[in-house]
């Protein structure tokens, strides 16, 4: 396990919390549509889901994992390499947008929500 990974007591009410913010903003993501003025956004709050997500089932498990990218081989253990490649991929493409200031072009935008939305089901 990575050392950004934590061993805690399972905290179930703040999985559940997690895990209605999660579907919140994945409604939010879903009801608007996608443009080039808002792809890089809304790509961001698809991916938020999904780290909504992650960290529901990760209190639910006992850990608190303390950063994005040690949520790969969380991943992996517990849904396969794909979707560890998955998570990786779309995870630097935000980091892209986020932390870089790069603009998206909308194929990658498209391509990047389907992998993240597959992901969600998966994980769900």
């Amino acid at each position: 396990m990575s050392d950004k990974i934590i061993r805690v007591s399972p905290n179930v009410e703040r999985a559940v919390g997690l895990l209605k913010a999660s579907e919140r903003t994945l409604k939010f993501a879903k009801e608007n549509k996608l443009s080039r003025d808002n792809a890089g956004v809304l790509f961001v709050n698809y991916y938020d889901s999904l780290i909504e997500l992650l960290h529901s089932l990760a209190w639910r498990e006992g850990l608190k994992i303390l950063d994005h990218k040690s949520f790969e081989g969380f991943i992996e253990e517990r849904f396969g390499v794909d979707c560890a490649y998955d998570f990786e991929r779309s995870r630097k493409i935000r980091n892209s947008a986020i932390y870089y200031g790069k603009d998206l072009d909308m194929g990658t935008v498209r391509e990047v929500i389907r992998i993240v939305e597959k992901l969600i089901e998966k994980i769900k």
